[in-house]
């Protein structure tokens, strides 16, 4: 019969556990910095009520976040569309979202450049920080 003594294992998986934790905080701080970095860096971009707009929320895992500006006014600044009007039935006085056309067959917009046409404020913030964010993360995988 053969048999095989293993030891050390639960070494290791201790040792893994804490380096996925401490990892997984690395992450998170650099996450968190990046995104308030990138809201003031688009805050910058732009000013008055749109500016205001812009907000932050983190995820509860703290692995994701998501970055607003909750303004009618922030398609039209960041892209050069105007926001979508919204129709009124006559018959049911009902509101509803007036489209062109069925199918979408449009180009996609892209952030305008910043001339004298407007200036986009989210996309650069981001064009501007995400670097950052990607050596703040390898950062921490190298400090393991």
């Amino acid at each position: 019969m053969f048999s095989l003594n293993v030891s050390g294992f639960e070494q290791l998986t201790d040792t893994l556990t804490k380096y996925q934790q401490t990892v997984s905080e690395g992450v998170k701080d650099a996450l968190a910095k990046s995104v308030n970095d990138m809201a003031d860096a688009a805050k910058a971009n732009t000013s008055g009520a749109l500016s205001d707009a812009i907000s932050t929320e983190i995820a509860d895992d703290g692995l994701s976040a998501t970055i607003t500006a909750n303004s009618p006014d922030a398609v039209n600044a960041e892209y050069g569309v105007p926001a979508k009007e919204n129709k009124t039935e006559h018959h049911t006085n009902k509101h509803k979202e007036h489209t062109l056309h069925k199918k979408d067959h449009h180009d996609t917009p892209k952030p305008r450049p910043n001339d004298s046409s407007g200036r986009a404020f989210l996309n650069p913030a981001f064009e501007a920080n995400k670097q950052a964010l990607i050596d703040s993360i390898a950062q921490t995988l190298q400090n393991q």
